[in-house]
């Protein structure tokens, strides 16, 4: 299925539509690849992209993957959910999810934004997770910035929200918790140096313009033998 070229002016659209429907379920709309059962065979794959821009002021076209609204003043009335799964594996590992911005051979590569929709009341939450593990170790959480061999390496800015009428919003750092054995470290540790000074670890409250600022508080928890140690050594 495909349209026909344009010399001067724009080119065609590909369109499937789904008719309305008064009651039910509406239509769906499936893309599926075909499947392989010989061995050492793979899937086909499934490909959208948008198209490119051969001018020298284009851009390339965009890809819009949008789950459908709902128009209900009901609170039972929820938006569509936009799920993004890898393939599941019976004896091997799972597929994997990969998410890229844009490379640029001579600007800035792409942003990525993720980020929940404002609203007017309470606005939904960003849950980044790793999955349970039965029978192994869980995997880890891994945030960081690129290496750079020209400049600086990038920052990472962990920011809580503010408000203009309540309080602040908190900023939470726990180690996990074990029932059977020690409970995770929480361990801070400045970047090291070959040829210089290691970076240093700063701990401050901010400033109060009216009131007092606040507190700094080191303390070790409470325990039925004998309580943990507070040490501050230099190296």
């Amino acid at each position: 299925m495909a349209t026909g070229d344009a010399n001067a002016g724009n080119g065609g659209s590909v369109e499937v539509l789904v008719g309305t429907g008064s009651s039910g379920v509406g239509g769906a709309v499936t893309l599926t690849a075909g499947s392989m059962t010989g061995p050492d065979t793979t899937g086909g794959s499934v490909v959208a992209s948008g198209g490119d821009s051969l001018s020298e002021t284009g851009s390339g076209g965009d890809i819009i993957l949008a789950a459908g609204s709902a128009s209900g003043a009901s609170s039972l009335a929820t938006g569509g959910w936009l799920n993004l799964t890898a393939g599941a594996s019976a004896g091997g590992n799972g597929g994997s999810i990969f998410l890229s911005s844009g490379t640029s051979e001579s600007g800035t590569t792409g942003a990525f934004t993720l980020e929940t929709a404002d609203g007017s009341g309470c606005t939904g939450a960003v849950l980044i997770s790793t999955g349970r593990a039965s029978n192994g170790d869980a995997g880890a959480l891994i945030i960081q910035t690129g290496t750079a061999s020209g400049g600086a390496a990038g920052a990472v800015w962990i920011n809580a929200g503010a408000s203009d009428s309540g309080q602040g919003g908190a900023l939470l750092l726990s180690g996990g918790s074990s029932t059977d054995t020690t409970g995770g470290q929480l361990q801070f540790l400045s970047g090291s140096a070959t040829q210089s000074a290691s970076g240093g670890i700063e701990v401050n409250t901010s400033h109060a313009t009216s009131g007092s600022s606040g507190d700094i508080l080191i303390a070790t928890g409470d325990a039925c033998g004998d309580s943990g140690n507070v040490w501050l050594t230099t190296g």
